[in-house]
């Protein structure tokens, strides 16, 4: 077969002819059988050990990377329109060190034209992630609202927001077990800005009765200091939190009510800081 053929159930879809517009480098499959079969679009087949040429694009495939950063948006857009967002169990929406510009990474249009698409049985959603292949810095981007898409993800069971991005309201998400928030680079600084503290009281506030381990990474050099919202402290909507990594600056004296709170303490509950004064 040509590998310049991509098919779909045996149709040329849309989406397979943009993919197979891609250079080779661009696009890579990893099939992992009883897990999920990921398609990569951005990341050579070379990247790693398992990692096949994409030639042929499965009806069964049930996961997706889209790591060219908003080169990566006529891509979304089809995939959007395609049969696979009902489907797919992982998703990740981001850039990778395959891609050499730090300073365009603007996802916002990405996550907007999937935020009104259904996806029933997504259980990993990484957004704004930077997937590294070689030592060096990374940088965070936006994403904007990711509200609407969060809530056409009920099932989603691991979430990823890398990079700076706003709510409008609080979540519901039962079946989420691993938050991860992080709006910086650790290595290069590079940023878009610190999220609200209006989202950020959104999001402590969101019902997340499955969720064992919160990792929080608001450190950013500009001059913002959370608050942290009562209902978070009370730990109302957190029966299952066990764990948590706190990074960043917060107002005086929150840090202290965290500590004290009956979220933290709870048996056995692990609580790590890393705050600045």
């Amino acid at each position: 077969m040509n590998n310049d053929y991509i098919q779909s159930g045996g149709k040329m879809c849309q989406f397979s002819r943009m993919i197979s517009a891609l250079p080779d480098h661009q696009r890579s499959y990893q099939p992992r059988a009883n897990i999920f079969r990921n398609c990569s679009l951005g990341i050579p087949a070379d990247a790693s050990e398992t990692g096949l040429q994409l030639m042929t694009l499965a009806d069964d495939c049930t996961g997706f990377e889209f790591v060219l950063g908003e080169k990566g948006l006529p891509f979304v857009q089809a995939f959007a329109a395609s049969k696979f967002p009902a489907q797919i169990e992982r998703l990740a929406l981001g850039d990778c060190s395959y891609n050499c510009h730090y300073d365009r990474r603007d996802l916002r249009p990405l996550v907007s034209a999937l935020s009104n698409i259904e996806f029933p049985v997504l259980k990993q959603l990484y957004l704004g992630d930077y997937f590294q292949f070689v030592n060096g810095p990374g940088a965070t981007g936006w994403l904007g609202d990711v509200t609407s898409f969060l809530n056409k993800a009920p099932a989603v069971q691991d979430l990823s927001l890398v990079g700076n991005f706003s709510l409008t309201s609080s979540l519901i998400l039962t079946e989420l077990t691993e938050l991860t928030i992080e709006i910086d680079d650790s290595q290069s600084n590079l940023n878009r800005g610190p999220i609200s503290n209006e989202t950020l009281d959104f999001l402590l506030s969101s019902s997340f009765p499955k969720l064992e381990y919160l990792y929080l990474d608001l450190s950013i050099d500009v001059a913002i200091e959370y608050v942290l919202p009562d209902t978070f402290l009370q730990g109302i909507n957190l029966p299952s939190l066990r764990k948590m990594e706190i990074v960043g600056r917060y107002r005086e004296g929150e840090i202290d009510k965290l500590v004290e709170s009956p979220l933290c303490q709870r048996n056995e509950f692990k609580l790590l800081l890393e705050v600045d004064d």
